[in-house]
């Protein structure tokens, strides 16, 4: 009879749990919040979040720290997150790394930033991955260690990560983390500027246009420049405006050289302007005026470009003085424009 009684008790109990969890539902809070419902959606997930539902605890969080539908409470988000984080929620993971790593509400906390971050990255989150290596890379709340983040953004690598990629590359390029290898830089610069990353665009012209773990190629160096220019990558600009007016790679055509220049000396790019003042001074693409050459070298001289201050002085030695005050005046027309942009 006790021992029917005991099992009777049991199966209630099992009931009443079941009825008790069953009551709320983690989808229809998602469902109330994408409606815009966020009181409802509380109704749900708050009482999942209390019987330690990670989701419903990172979802509370995220309403807590916004202020959504709820008065915004900092201190019970960050405890909502750790209790998530703790049964290996990744998000949660990565949240509370980005808090403290930005102090957002806390201390800013380096360590805590790279323990946090290390968790999800080894859940194979490859945005965690690349922010963990970037971690050790610059030596945010641990040792600097270049070898560990090669690692790191290897694994984002593999993942597809274009900006891990490009970062690896760069590492394989300067022998930084992982023994010096042009080829291995180029295989990853080309996964990545595949994937349209500028930054790969460029650096993969570089390398077919130096013969750098890739064969010499001018034509395909021009295609990668055209790619990242295109994307208003300044440096990529000045190297088109280059092969175009070397006539590398493809046909010469200064008037579109001196236009690849000016795009990238609107980003203040020293040698794109160094290249304008060298063409305005000769006639090159566009009109012959010393006095528009002279603004351009004075531009680039500024920037920090030494042999832009070297051409200034010798064009000057051929000009009068009204001609060196209008340059002079274009120059500083020219510096206010920047300002204003």
């Amino acid at each position: 009879m006790l021992r029917r009684l005991t099992a009777v008790f049991a199966l209630a109990l099992l009931v009443l749990a079941s009825c008790d969890s069953g009551d709320y539902d983690f989808g229809r809070g998602q469902a109330a919040f994408e409606k815009g419902d966020y009181e409802a959606a509380l109704d749900q997930w708050r009482p999942l979040a209390e019987q330690g539902d990670a989701k419903a605890q990172y979802r509370l969080a995220l309403m807590l720290a916004k202020g959504q539908g709820v008065e915004r409470n900092i201190a019970e988000s960050l405890k909502l997150l750790h209790g998530a984080a703790a049964k290996g929620h990744a998000a949660a993971q990565y949240q509370l790394a980005r808090i403290y790593a930005e102090g957002r509400g806390v201390k800013k906390d380096g360590a805590k930033a790279a323990k946090f971050m290390r968790m999800t990255a080894e859940q194979g989150n490859s945005q965690a991955q690349f922010a963990l290596a970037s971690i050790y890379f610059d030596g945010r709340g641990v040792k600097r260690d270049t070898a560990e983040a090669a690692i790191w953004y290897r694994k984002a690598a593999d993942l597809g990560d274009a900006k891990a990629q490009h970062k690896l590359a760069k590492m394989y390029a300067g022998g930084l983390g992982v023994s010096w290898d042009y080829s291995q830089a180029a295989n990853w610069y080309r996964l990545a500027a595949q994937q349209g990353h500028a930054g790969s665009q460029f650096e993969l012209g570089v390398l077919n246009e130096n013969g750098q773990g890739v064969s010499k190629d001018f034509t395909l160096a021009a295609e990668w420049y055209g790619k990242s220019a295109r994307q208003d990558h300044a440096a990529a600009q000045y190297r088109l405006g280059e092969l175009l007016a070397q006539g590398r790679g493809l046909r010469r055509d200064l008037v579109a050289a001196v236009q690849w220049y000016r795009k990238a000396a609107a980003q203040e790019h020293p040698a794109a302007h160094t290249a304008l003042g060298r063409h305005a001074a000769q006639g090159l693409g566009t009109a012959k005026d010393d006095t528009r050459a002279y603004m351009w070298f004075a531009l680039a001289t500024i920037l920090g470009d030494k042999a832009a201050a070297r051409s200034q002085e010798k064009l000057a030695r051929g000009m009068t003085p009204d001609q060196i005050s209008k340059a002079r005046t274009l120059t500083w027309k020219h510096l206010q424009e920047q300002k204003k942009n």
